[in-house]
């Protein structure tokens, strides 16, 4: 005992008289509450091990796992606590401990009993900006239709629509949404050679753009009635939403369309907008979520791509052979089981 606590100590005495620990907001693994308490099973791990190798430690928050790692590889902290993956591109510049958590990497999507109003919400989402475009594109139309066929002497109406802009205007609106569609119902027709000409125009981009607004209402429509994740092999093709790490380039091998959010909680956010078919992250944020919002996502399919978690430190830490030691008391003495049963609630 009396050389662990003198390697302790050198090594203490290595790194400064605090260890600066810079964490990210990682749930159930790192809380950061909203009074600034910093809470968590990794948190909880780590405070043991200090208390275990008589350490002193200055915690501070950042945003991302990358910048915690460059801050490491710069030396700037000393360890690095947000449910870090251990990986061999990672360990490449930084060191590890031995691994603390078993993880692994989940998916959560909508509830497939999502209710009426959350449907209309996620299929208005996945159409507004195709309708917003076909609205543009149908009211210049209709400015330029109504320029060319309106008759300018105000004694007549010779010309195909009103003289006045109102109601002018909604006439000549009538006239392109009838006509892009290919309805043409005959009630309004282009009298003069500018606005037969135009018509012609207006037919043929209409086309395209009446079957693209229509293809986006079909497929929408489809998305939203049809839950088609259950299993990572039903990935391929989704739009899936992320993070920065190690798990981008499994998604794309697996042929998801991939869109990295920089937060989880947007990403969910995200999720229960409709701009996403499913999030896929580490398995104790999803599952943290999935209790969050009980009524509005779960998860699917079981845990992929096994994970290890480790506390990251500088290259060469004298810290990583002390930490190791400590990780191994806790599990022979049992509190790391009892840490473990306090944040992750066994079904």
């Amino acid at each position: 005992m009396l050389i662990v606590m003198v390697i302790a100590s050198t090594a203490f005495s290595e790194v400064g008289d605090t260890l600066q620990v810079k964490v990210k907001s990682f749930p159930p693994c790192v809380v950061i509450e909203d009074d600034g308490t910093i809470t968590g099973f990794d948190i909880a791990i780590w405070k043991e091990i200090c208390f275990l190798n008589g350490w002193e430690c200055e915690y501070s928050v950042d945003t991302t796992h990358k910048n915690i790692l460059e801050k490491l590889g710069n030396k700037d902290i000393d360890v690095g606590i947000a449910g870090f993956t251990i990986t061999e591109d990672r360990e490449n510049f930084v060191d590890f401990s031995h691994h603390y958590l078993d993880s692994g990497l989940r998916i959560l999507t909508l509830k497939s009993d999502t209710g009426i109003l959350d449907k209309i919400i996620s299929f208005w989402n996945n159409i507004k900006n195709t309708l917003i475009y076909y609205s543009v594109f149908l009211i210049i139309f209709a400015h330029i239709v109504w320029i060319f066929e309106r008759d300018d002497d105000p004694t007549n109406n010779i010309g195909s629509f009103s003289d006045k802009y109102y109601p002018g205007i909604f006439e000549a609106i009538y006239y392109c949404i009838i006509t892009a569609s290919t309805v043409g119902f005959g009630d309004y027709v282009c009298k003069k050679l500018k606005g037969r000409f135009f018509t012609i125009v207006l037919v043929i981009s209409g086309i395209i753009a009446f079957c693209n607004f229509t293809a986006v209402l079909s497929s929408s429509y489809t998305i939203d009635n049809i839950s088609s994740i259950k299993s990572v092999d039903d990935l391929k093709g989704k739009t899936i939403l992320t993070q920065e790490g190690p798990s981008l380039k499994l998604l794309e091998s697996l042929g998801a369309n991939v869109k990295v959010v920089p937060t989880v909680e947007q990403s969910v956010d995200w999720l229960m907008l409709g701009r996403g078919d499913a999030v896929v992250y580490d398995s104790p944020v999803i599952l943290e979520y999935a209790k969050k919002y009980p009524d509005k996502v779960e998860v699917v399919g079981s845990l992929f791509d096994k994970q290890y978690y480790g506390f990251a430190l500088q290259e060469g830490s004298p810290l990583r052979q002390n930490i190791n030691k400590a990780l191994l008391q806790l599990r022979e003495n049992g509190k790391y089981n009892r840490i473990y049963s306090e944040w992750f609630q066994k079904d």
